[in-house]
């Protein structure tokens, strides 16, 4: 019996060295594994800038819109491409801002019709035109926060306004 454990021994010995590292190896890779999970993944919570005292964490709106005439042969060019960035961007977020597409068909804008009495669309029309500025159609226009408003000035392609709108939004 002593050849055995004198065999063992001689054996783990020599090996002795090898076998402490492995062990050690991996006792400490199941600890760190341990406190990894239990004191960082459960902390880590997904909230944007929250741990920023300054920054602004409020929902910035963008509303771009299309002024334009039913008899207008530019409007009636453009409205494809106005319906293509609509139906791409309407609601999207962009730079930080939700952005509105709105439509206003200036076809009715008299204060009254042909009898006289005033139609609460027309004069919500005349409103924003005289509001807007609106002196030609189609005019786009993209208003920032109900504050700021900048017109588009370029011809009225769905890449052309996607581009105007990251532009400006960017600068915002």
């Amino acid at each position: 019996m002593s050849k055995i454990v004198d065999a063992i021994l001689n054996y783990v010995s020599r090996y002795s060295f090898i076998i402490l590292v492995v062990v050690l190896l991996v006792l400490f890779s199941v600890v760190g594994y341990y406190g990894y999970k239990k004191y960082t993944t459960d902390k880590i919570a997904v909230t944007k800038f929250a741990d920023v005292a300054n920054a602004d964490r409020s929902n910035k709106n963008a509303t771009i819109m299309m002024f334009f005439v039913d008899w207008c042969p530019h409007c009636k060019t453009a409205k494809p491409e106005w319906d293509k960035f609509k139906t791409a961007y309407d609601g999207k977020p962009i730079n930080g801002y939700t952005l509105k597409c709105v439509e206003v068909n200036c076809t009715d804008d008299s204060p009254a019709n042909y009898k006289g009495e005033s139609s609460p669309s027309a004069d919500r029309i005349a409103a924003l035109i005289k509001q807007y500025n609106i002196e030609s159609y189609p005019t786009i226009k993209l208003v920032i926060d109900g504050g700021e408003t900048v017109e588009f000035d370029s011809k009225i392609t769905k890449d052309s306004l996607a581009t105007f709108v990251n532009t400006v939004l960017t600068d915002a």
